[in-house]
């Protein structure tokens, strides 16, 4: 097995006797903040009976290497590509499954080339990645978790419900399993136990079940991995309406392990009297199974190669007493005692990677793959928020069907995919905005949809077809649109492509007109080489407004652009004055009122005809992205600065 995460504290007394070895990097990571999500995962694995701290991971006997992917405290993240190149490296080292408790929330589950290959060499190689489907509380998908081939994981609780931090969607419903991911316990850093909920857990739950199956394949036959993988999918048991609600939430279904086994036994004749039990595959303490009598099964004494091991435990009665005082205080303690229990309400990484946006946040960037544990409070259970964004671009449609556009096509004259004729059919019945699926693109390729929701949905579809008209024919009126709003489910374009889908807030779905803009920084003077420079700098503009919307610091960003169009006179002042804009900074605004998400936002424009001599300029917009519509803190402060271009 392959544990690809921050890197594991191997001192701590669960790890004496493992079998669990380090990958060797050529770079390796030194915060031990880093460490805290690695360690607690591998622990749920990989901790040893004789350990003393009451705490026995699911496959103790497996051979297991460590693949640190978080290096530092730079967000906690990783690159995809970083990413691919573990998963090669765990291949390489002959790992028959690699756990990764962790993901990026992506637009249309959109990944790396170098990472869709290395995921496609599992398959090849004999190997299953096993990933987390992410804790964003949402119909929204994680990579590598959404990419053919992954067992995804999402996170029930003791009541087999979903928690409601724990992500869905479509590509789940084929290659997602709920597991329990509640309260389980692992080993702190440093020492001692800690207790996290999160799909980051009930991944490395799953990990372990699927080892275990492995082990049994090898006790009777050979290894095949996918027939692991496919039994684990057809014997979930699937939702059932009248109890659970809204299907998409429990993915192809509950783990249930007993099915499985039954399953596989099939593949030879010596398994089919083999029980879950028999076969070590027992989990007494947090158990994932329906049946009470497998959950305080006795360990087994004679054993299944790397499944005969004892179960993981951890004794309710250990734990330290909790309130929701001493919750809120035991989330990042590093002075207790080393095997003093302390259940956490948050995980430490999360904690610490909070700590590093509030000093360190600047431009936004890619999020990467970082850590699944909970965004919602650990234990406490509150819900998360849906995924909010706010994202520029440009309206397209899409039809979703060849039926559909034929009925289009039935009732308009020419083309249905040339706008104009769309656009005569819309005013003619303006209703049929709703059939179609409108689009958000970015450089030309769709990157989502969008689709109104709500008592007023009517009037944001009549508002999508007025901005897409301004943006058709010679004299366009409409540059660019900003949607903000909140990612609600998937819609599946005419080619099959997925993509999310915005409901967007009304109020803020607002169109560019840099034309108007251009004109009001010339006061009708000025001559056609100078209308295309202060042209060419509205474009750099918004060139950088090219990002996926979802990220706080992206939201600030784009909100920040949009005000600042709106205000017009800030970005006429300084076309006027022939500026170009040199970067926009994103920083954790120091200033914020409680319950708040504020960003500082600057602008910096400078003379690229007087580099060195006339000072650059700077606009700050304070805006605070805790709502769904942004919204600006305090007035536009503007100042002048020498600070070297150069930097």
């Amino acid at each position: 097995m392959a544990i690809l995460d921050g890197r594991v504290d191997l001192e701590h007394a669960c790890f004496a006797g493992a079998r669990l070895r380090e990958a060797p990097l050529a770079e390796m990571p030194t915060d031990v903040e880093v460490s805290v999500h690695g360690t607690h995962i591998a622990g749920i694995l990989m901790a040893q009976p004789a350990s003393g701290d009451d705490l026995v991971g699911l496959v103790p006997d497996c051979d297991a290497i460590s693949i640190p992917i978080y290096w530092s405290l730079d967000g906690a993240s990783c690159p995809q590509e970083r990413l691919a190149r573990a998963i090669e490296q765990a291949l390489d080292l002959g790992a028959r499954v690699i756990n990764l408790s962790g993901g990026e929330l992506t637009a249309g589950a959109w990944s790396s080339p170098v990472l869709v290959a290395a995921v496609e060499r599992c398959a090849a190689a004999g190997a299953l990645l096993v990933a987390a489907a992410g804790n964003d509380g949402c119909a929204c998908l994680h990579v590598p978790a959404a990419m053919p081939g992954v067992l995804a994981v999402g996170a029930m609780d003791r009541q087999e419900r979903p928690l409601p931090f724990s992500n869905w969607g479509d590509k789940y419903r084929s290659n997602g399993l709920l597991v329990l991911g509640e309260d389980i316990p692992g080993p702190r850093a440093g020492g001692g136990i800690r207790h996290s909920t999160s799909t980051s857990c009930a991944t490395a739950v799953a990990s372990g079940v699927v080892a275990l199956l492995l082990s049994l394949q090898q006790r009777h036959g050979a290894i095949d991995v996918r027939a692991v993988y496919d039994a684990l999918l057809a014997s979930a048991r699937p939702c059932e309406p009248a109890r659970d609600g809204d299907c998409q939430r429990i993915l192809a279904g509950r783990l249930d392990i007993e099915a499985a086994v039954r399953r596989l036994r099939t593949e030879t004749a010596e398994t089919a009297a083999i029980t879950p039990s028999e076969a070590g595959i027992a989990v007494p303490s947090f158990c994932p199974l329906p049946a009470p009598a497998l959950c305080s099964a006795a360990p087994p004494t004679t054993g299944v190669a790397a499944s005969d091991v004892p179960q993981p435990t951890s004794r309710p009665d250990s734990r330290a007493a909790e309130t929701p005082d001493e919750e809120k205080t035991a989330m990042v303690d590093h002075q207790e005692d080393s095997h003093e229990v302390q259940p956490v309400a948050e995980s430490d990484a999360q904690t610490a990677v909070a700590w590093l946006e509030a000093e360190t946040a600047t431009v936004a960037e890619p999020a990467g793959i970082q850590p699944s544990d909970c965004g919602c409070g650990g234990s406490s259970g509150s819900v998360a928020a849906s995924q909010l964004i706010y994202v520029v671009g440009n309206l397209g449609y899409d039809f979703g069907s060849r039926a559909m556009r034929e009925s289009f096509a039935a009732e308009m004259d020419g083309n249905p995919d040339d706008p104009n004729n769309l656009l005569a059919l819309l005013a003619e019945q303006p209703y049929a905005s709703s059939d179609l699926i409108w689009t958000l693109d970015i450089d030309g390729v769709p990157a989502y949809s969008v689709r109104p929701e709500g008592p007023y949905a009517a009037a944001a579809y009549q508002r999508l077809a007025e901005l897409f008209a301004g943006q058709q024919g010679e004299y366009a009126n409409v540059q660019r649109v900003s949607v903000p709003g909140a990612l609600a489910g998937q819609a599946r374009l005419s080619n099959n492509r997925e993509l999310g889908a915005i409901c967007p807030n009304l109020r803020g779905l607002i169109g560019w007109n840099t034309q108007q803009l251009v004109n009001g920084a010339l006061d009708g003077n000025g001559s056609a080489e100078h209308r295309q420079q202060l042209q060419s700098l509205v474009d750099r503009f918004l060139y950088e407004l090219r990002n996926p919307g979802l990220a706080p610091t992206d939201r600030a960003m784009n909100a920040a652009a949009t005000m600042a169009f709106r205000l017009s006179d800030v970005l006429q002042r300084q076309i006027s004055a022939s500026l170009a804009l040199d970067t926009v900074d994103v920083a954790r605004s120091r200033f914020a009122s409680p319950g708040a998400d504020s960003w500082d936002v600057n602008f910096v424009f400078f003379d690229p005809q007087n580099v060195f001599e006339r000072a650059r300029q700077v606009f700050r917009f304070t805006i605070d992205v805790s709502t769904e519509l942004p919204v600006r803190v305090g007035e536009v402060s503007s100042w002048a600065t020498f600070s070297n271009p150069l930097r």
